[in-house]
């Protein structure tokens, strides 16, 4: 567990933690996972209060504007997987999504229909190889 918040105010904040001891033990420890669990996210969910509360009004209006399918982690890719830098991208203080890809198990949480571009984008991008969704979730991934 990482005690440190996942998106900083500043930038400098961000490096100032990245250099320290605790981080760069954590840090080395995210190079060598086996498994990986975690939640995919979209800026298509229905009720984005939780988003905006998170990420700030400034940063929903840029995810808003096509480019991301969705995120892990706080890292967001397009609907091919690409990587999309954003304007906390340079604040962020999360695993990156390539040490996620290298895991032997990467497994993706989600459900909804909302999600479904997030889910496809993490597909495309290989940034998991397992899913657990529901039945509904992966008809519309489907179609």
């Amino acid at each position: 567990m990482i005690d440190v918040p996942a998106i900083t105010e500043q930038k400098e904040t961000r490096d100032q933690l990245m250099r320290s001891q605790y981080y760069q033990t954590i840090a080395k420890a995210w190079d060598q996972l086996d498994i990986a669990v975690f939640g995919i996210g979209s800026p298509e969910i229905k009720g984005e209060e939780a988003w905006r509360g998170f990420y700030g009004d400034a940063v929903i209006d840029e995810l808003e504007d096509g480019k991301v399918a969705g995120d892990i982690c706080s890292r967001f890719y397009d609907g091919n997987g690409v990587s999309v830098h954003t304007g906390i991208s340079d604040r962020t203080l999360t695993i990156e999504l390539e040490q996620i890809k290298r895991a032997r198990y990467s497994i993706g949480v989600a459900e909804s229909q909302e999600k479904a571009s997030g889910i496809l984008g993490a597909l495309n991008g290989g940034y998991m190889n397992v899913l657990v969704t529901t039945e509904e979730t992966a008809q519309k991934i489907l179609e």
